[in-house]
């Protein structure tokens, strides 16, 4: 029994020496762990710096566009001006045009002969006083737009009133005036 009890105290020994480290490996893991945070710690630093100039490289290009973007919003609205500025006088010109018309179309209608052509001519000076007075709107919209008016939708409505709409008897102020 004696020496089965010396074999337990062996066996216990052993098993106890291997369950704990010694002082010189637990420095050397200590280390080697240091080691390992102080390389990881650098790579995180690292890592944030890189991410800290992206972020800003970043913020930069963000700020850059956001330049841009306000350029190009005085551009368009330097473009929409110079428009509107030209529709006025198109359309200041086409309506200057289209009552010196009316007054000729007038005239000759009132000197016709009473009958179909009198009321002809009538109905053509009549159509074109709804088309003056359409353009005069088209003019007043661009002068004093409304809140919120959509210059594009606006500057296709007057092209289409400027070529679509005008009645037949009113030439375009340019055009010669062949059998009118």
């Amino acid at each position: 029994m004696r020496m089965r009890a010396s074999w337990v105290v062996l066996a216990i020994a052993a098993a106890t020496a291997g369950c704990h480290k010694s002082s010189e490996s637990e420095a050397q893991e200590a280390v080697k762990a240091s080691a390992a945070a102080a390389a990881k710690s650098e790579h995180a630093q690292r890592e944030l710096e890189r991410n800290a100039g992206e972020a800003a490289e970043a913020l930069d290009e963000s700020r850059e566009a956001t330049e841009k973007a306000a350029r190009e919003h005085a551009d368009v609205a330097e473009a929409v001006a110079r428009e509107q500025a030209k529709m006025r006088a198109l359309l200041t010109k086409e309506l200057g045009w289209i009552d010196k018309r009316i007054g000729e179309m007038a005239r000759d209608a009132a000197s016709a002969p009473a009958g179909k052509v009198k009321d002809e001519k009538q109905r053509d000076v009549d159509a074109a006083k709804a088309w003056r007075d359409r353009l005069q709107a088209d003019l007043d919209a661009v002068s004093n737009p409304a809140p919120g008016t959509d210059w594009t939708q606006l500057k296709t409505r007057i092209e289409r009133d400027l070529d679509e709409n005008r009645p037949p008897s009113v030439p375009r102020s340019y055009e010669k005036q062949y059998g009118i």
